[in-house]
């Protein structure tokens, strides 16, 4: 699997960002990322609660930002519970759009203030920006676990496999 790309400028340029899948799998390997730092975990699935149960248990202050509200949340209500019983926050209708940071170093997130419009082809409500109601939230990490995508990178041509915009055979 591949991250799917969160689309926040100048990630590159600073340390502190994961992707949610590599700090699940650090964790599993026993690695400890680090500790005792405001943590912003960006999505609403399932991968984004266990991202954010996970930093919470290594004492970490963990907020989740999500572009919708609770109720559009696509990870089981159960999980939600019992992230916000570990003491996971939440920010609901903001979007994350520029790292901010100094000396290399992540020091905060600059979101969009989002509002929901008319339902997408899912049916969930889609997300808007509010024009001019931007924010910083100050952080140490961010972890954007959004969606992965299919790593098609073993495909060559000669292989006459048609690979879709989706990454998809």
């Amino acid at each position: 699997w591949l991250p799917q790309d969160p689309r926040i400028a100048d990630m590159e340029q600073v340390e502190g960002i994961y992707n949610g899948i590599d700090y699940l799998e650090k964790v599993s390997k026993y690695e400890k990322p680090f500790s005792d730092s405001k943590v912003i975990i960006v999505g609403g699935g399932n991968t984004a609660i266990d991202c954010a149960r996970t930093a919470v248990r290594f004492n970490n202050d963990v907020t989740i930002l999500y572009r919708r509200t609770r109720d559009e949340m696509p990870a089981e209500d159960y999980e939600i519970k019992d992230a916000e019983e570990e003491g996971v926050k939440f920010m609901f209708l903001a979007a994350p759009f520029r790292a901010v940071g100094k000396n290399g170093k992540l020091k905060g997130i600059e979101c969009h203030k989002m509002r929901l419009g008319s339902p997408d082809a899912t049916g969930r409500r889609s997300p808007e920006i509010i024009n001019g109601e931007n924010f910083i939230i100050e952080c140490d990490y961010l972890i954007p676990a959004i969606g992965q995508k299919t790593d098609v990178s073993f495909i060559h041509a000669s292989d006459g496999l048609e690979v879709t915009k989706w990454n998809t055979i």
